[in-house]
């Protein structure tokens, strides 16, 4: 007799139901909102929604809240890894944004010439000179141990 897996099924359950929603148009978003990231490589990102409208529980934790059971605690575990995974199989991955850690976002990191095509031609020129100053800088950077 199979072994009943609450969190195989679950997770499966979340799988089916995040791969209907229009991943083509959020892999346009995320490079149409493109930007330098800390690490000065381009990162794209799209909102996807609140944990607290996303997630099965609709709770963000915190070390000192009371209110998150078992049981939301297992949904929304299995919740995370089906976004992730399923993210993932588009080559994006999940994260919040800099402003609002209840925010989901998500994000994927871009090639200059994917981004080329969402700017114009003059932000391509300040884009290029940008990224041709990044470059020589790394060049010219010593690390040092």
């Amino acid at each position: 007799m199979a072994k009943f897996d609450r969190y195989e099924i679950l997770t499966r359950n979340y799988i089916s139901q995040i791969e209907s929603w229009d991943w083509e148009a959020v892999l346009k978003e995320v490079r149409s909102n493109c930007f330098l990231n800390d690490c000065d490589e381009i990162e794209g990102r799209c909102y996807l929604g609140s944990v607290l409208n996303l997630y099965p529980s609709g709770k963000y934790y915190m070390p000192w809240c009371t209110n998150q059971t078992r049981n939301d605690e297992i949904k929304d575990s299995c919740y995370q890894e089906a976004l992730e995974k399923v993210a993932n199989d588009f080559d994006l991955f999940i994260t919040g944004s800099d402003g609002d850690g209840l925010d989901v976002c998500a994000g994927q990191m871009v090639d200059y010439d994917d981004v080329i095509q969402w700017i114009t031609s003059e932000d391509a020129d300040k884009a290029e000179e940008l990224f041709n100053e990044c470059e020589q800088e790394c060049e010219d950077e010593v690390l040092v141990p």
